[in-house]
């Protein structure tokens, strides 16, 4: 049903900017695009969330007056990012199309991998600068040439939170499986496992026994770990994209095995995931994510989030699942948001009235500080195009809904 809508969405939102971009040529208006690559699969539930997050960046700013600049007016044209993973046929025709539109900035792509592949062409070659909201691979805006921002936290800093977590909830003398799964975005799980391995390492611990299970779509080596836990306490960390890790707590689930989940934040999208926590009473789930978990999923709270009146400070506040659709936002949703609405920021401080230029946008992101009142977690402050200023949060799925952890009566010593 969810993935329908998105699907129905994404149709509607590239019906729509044809539409503006046939009727601004008509009226011989200016016309400034963003290009904006997602993916645009009926399947991938993040790239409609990020893709809804852009519109309704576009259209808060229309409903403020902010969607033009100058006379010009803005709108963003969404490419596939699919074609970044099918050859270098097809990553030569994504940078063409970005080329020939030849924007002033850049939103995305969505995934680690994309960002791999695509950010040396567009930000290094072509010096078009890039907002990258979701990447979190150490290296994803490596080949930049300092023309690739991105938005959120490394993942230097979710190891540590997953490693933090890990020691404060886990049992003593358990084992620790580490699955690391690469069907989908393999440069986000590869990446984020090697950070994950030195901060398990800590001073004045014993390290725990750990494997590293790697999947593709194969779970024979997981059925054969699983097969060996016996009675001894269990620990795993998913790391990887949420299809592979449903699987794996339905096997878990079919065995009646117990254990302490620890998922990464590319799980925290998936509804089919989340509820699957009541098939596992006696387990215990964590998820990671950089802001607010998703609100499509029956075992969440659904997070409303609103900017203060004064200072235009973000805040969050729980509501229970009433809470109306066109005030809540899910994660990838918010992310879509904030790099939409910062791409329309840069380029309206780096107008003069004349032509937009892309060296003239990333003067303005070189100022390092991204800072607008309607940003939802900005202000975004930047050393060598990473951010600098925010941090992974943690939460904990019950059967009933998520909570913020660790909770405020029990302060976290790692």
């Amino acid at each position: 049903m969810v993935q329908g809508v998105l699907i129905a969405a994404l149709i509607s939102i590239v019906t729509s900017v044809i539409a503006s971009y046939i009727w601004a040529r008509k009226y011989e208006r200016r016309f400034t695009t963003i290009s904006v690559p997602v993916f645009i699969r009926g399947q991938d539930a993040q790239g409609g969330q990020f893709a809804l997050g852009v519109v309704r960046a576009m259209q808060h700013a229309t409903l403020h007056g902010n969607a033009d600049v100058d006379g010009r007016h803005v709108e963003p044209v969404f490419i596939d990012e699919d074609l970044a993973f099918k050859g270098d046929a097809s990553v030569a025709k994504l940078v063409e199309r970005i080329k020939k539109l030849n924007p002033p900035v850049v939103v995305g792509p969505l995934t680690s991998s994309a960002a791999r592949v695509v950010v040396p062409q567009i930000a290094g070659k072509l010096k078009i600068p890039m907002i990258l909201g979701i990447p979190t691979a150490m290296k994803a805006t490596e080949g930049g040439n300092g023309y690739a921002w991105r938005l959120s936290p490394k993942n230097d800093q979710q190891a540590r939170a997953v490693a933090d977590l890990y020691f404060h909830e886990h049992v003593d003398n358990d084992r620790l499986f580490v699955i690391q799964d690469e069907t989908d975005n393999p440069a986000y799980s590869s990446d984020l496992v090697a950070q994950l391995m030195p901060a398990l390492d800590r001073p004045g611990r014993p390290s725990p026994e750990t494997i590293v299970i790697r999947t593709r779509g194969d779970y024979a080596e997981v059925d054969r770990r699983f097969a060996s836990v016996g009675n001894r306490p269990l620990s795993i960390i998913y790391v990887g994209m949420p299809e592979v890790a449903r699987a794996l707590v339905a096997k878990a689930a079919k065995k009646g095995i117990k254990a302490l989940w620890i998922f990464t934040d590319g799980c925290i999208t998936d509804r089919g995931l989340i509820s699957s926590a009541s098939d596992l009473p006696d387990s215990r789930f964590f998820v990671t994510f950089q802001g607010p978990p998703a609100i499509d999923s029956p075992g969440l709270l659904r997070y409303m989030w609103y900017v203060r009146n004064t200072g235009g400070q973000v805040s969050f506040a729980v509501e229970n699942s009433k809470c109306p659709e066109d005030l809540s936002a899910s994660s990838y949703e918010i992310f879509g948001f904030d790099s939409y609405l910062s791409a329309l920021k840069v380029i309206r401080d780096a107008s003069d009235g004349g032509e937009i230029t892309p060296q003239a946008v990333n003067a303005v992101l070189a100022k390092n500080e991204l800072s607008d009142p309607f940003l939802l977690l900005g202000p975004y402050l930047f050393a060598n195009n990473d951010s600098t200023n925010l941090n992974f949060h943690i939460y904990q799925i019950a059967r009933d809904c998520v909570s913020k952890w660790p909770p405020a009566s029990d302060a976290m010593t790692p």
